[in-house]
């Protein structure tokens, strides 16, 4: 004796299916677009603390040399 388990089955269209590709994929786009430009800002603020720490860094063996005397 088969035991028939009942399960619903969603069925769309093409023109629906097509649509709803269309929609996950500009969601998709726009989170990839989100990191991505988070990972610009980083580079670039990494890129900054550098600089600022170079120059930190410059400024310290100038003043040391300038108070040396």
């Amino acid at each position: 004796m088969q035991v028939i388990i009942p399960i619903s089955i969603s069925r769309v269209n093409q023109f629906d299916a097509a649509r709803l590709d269309v929609e996950m994929s500009a969601m998709l786009k726009e989170q990839l677009l989100k990191v991505f430009s988070l990972v610009k800002v980083l580079s670039l603020l990494t890129l900054l603390f550098c600089i600022v720490f170079e120059v930190c860094t410059k400024l310290k063996r100038a003043a040391s040399y300038c108070f040396q005397f």
